[in-house]
C-alpha cells in the first residue's frame, strides 16, 4: 500500500527561487498590457535530472495572506495562458525554459486576472524500484507500506488590462500585541486599484537608518481589498519613538509613512 505526501511551497519572497531540486529565475510572472510572451528560467544545479509536470491552478488569497487552492475564481487566468511545454526533463546542471503566451487580454472585463504556475516533481524510477523490493522481501503475514515523495511549488501569474503602477496602498489601522512576552505591530491595509500590489514594509525606531522590523515583497492579490501584517518588535528598545514606512516593491514610491503612537506601544508592553 502506498501513501503519496504532496508538499506545496507558495514562493514569493525572493529574487531568485531555489528549491530542493531547481532554480528558478522569477518569483512571479507579470503580463503588463500589451505584453504577450514571458519566459520563466528554469536550473537544475543537482547531480541528477529532474523532471517536472508544469499546470496552471487557480488559489484566493486570505485576508491574512494565505493562499488556498480554488475552483471557480472569478478572476482566473486559465483561459489566457498558454505554457509551452508542459513537461519538462531538466539535465544534471543543465537548464530549460518555459515559454507564457498571453491571449486576447485585451478582451479582460476586469483589471487583472491572475492564476498560479504549479511545477509538480516526477517521482523517480529509482523510488518505485526500492518500494517494489521492500515488498518483494516481506513475508506473507507482513504489510508494506510504501513512501513517495512528490514535491511541488507554485508562482502567481498575472494578466492585466490596466497598469499595476496604479494601484496602491493605504493604512486602514494598527495596534499593538503583546503575547507570550512577544510585543508585535498588527496593520490592517487597504487596496485601491484594478491590480495585485507588491509593498516593503519597515518599522524605524527614533531616527535609526536600519529597520526594527521588516517585510519585503508583500503580496496583495486583486481582488482582496482588506489584508492583515503582523510584525515581530522584539528589536524595540521599548523607549524610543516608531516610524511605520511602506513602500512599493524595490521602489522609493512611498505608500505610507506615519509614525505610530508611543503611548499605545507602552500601553501594551505593561
Amino acid at each position: 500500500m502506498f501513501n503519496k505526501y504532496v508538499v506545496i511551497l507558495f514562493l514569493f519572497c525572493f529574487s531568485t527561487i531555489i528549491h530542493a531540486g531547481v532554480s528558478l529565475s522569477h518569483y512571479r510572472i507579470e503580463f503588463e498590457p500589451n505584453q504577450r510572451l514571458q519566459h520563466l528560467y528554469l536550473f537544475n544545479p543537482s547531480e541528477e535530472a529532474q523532471t517536472y509536470r508544469i499546470s496552471l491552478v487557480d488559489m484566493e488569497m486570505k485576508p491574512d495572506g494565505r493562499l488556498e487552492q480554488s475552483e471557480g475564481v472569478k478572476n482566473s487566468a486559465k483561459k489566457y495562458v498558454r505554457i509551452s511545454p508542459r513537461q519538462i526533463k531538466i539535465a544534471p546542471n543543465g537548464n530549460q525554459t518555459i515559454k507564457l503566451l498571453a491571449r486576447n487580454s485585451h478582451r479582460l472585463d476586469v483589471g487583472e486576472l491572475r492564476s498560479h504556475l504549479l511545477l509538480t516533481e516526477v517521482p523517480k524510477e529509482t523510488a518505485n524500484d526500492i518500494n517494489q523490493a521492500l515488498e518483494n522481501s516481506l513475508g506473507d503475514d507482513e504489510v508494506s507500506v510504501g513512501l513517495n515523495m512528490t514535491t511541488s511549488l507554485s508562482i502567481p501569474v498575472f494578466v492585466r488590462k490596466v497598469p499595476s503602477i496604479n494601484t496602491q496602498v493605504a493604512l486602514d489601522s494598527y495596534s499593538f500585541i503583546k503575547k507570550d512576552n512577544q510585543l508585535s505591530l498588527s496593520m490592517q491595509f487597504n487596496r485601491y486599484g484594478n491590480t495585485s500590489v507588491y509593498s516593503d514594509i519597515d518599522v524605524y525606531a527614533d531616527k535609526d537608518n536600519e529597520p526594527i522590523a521588516m517585510l519585503r515583497s508583500m503580496g496583495f492579490y486583486y481582488p482582496l481589498t482588506q489584508r492583515t501584517v503582523n510584525l515581530n518588535l522584539d528589536k524595540w528598545d521599548g523607549h524610543s519613538p516608531l516610524k511605520l514606512v511602506v513602500k512599493r516593491h524595490e521602489t522609493e514610491q512611498i505608500f505610507v509613512s506615519e509614525d505610530l503612537s508611543l503611548v499605545s506601544a507602552l500601553a501594551a508592553i505593561h
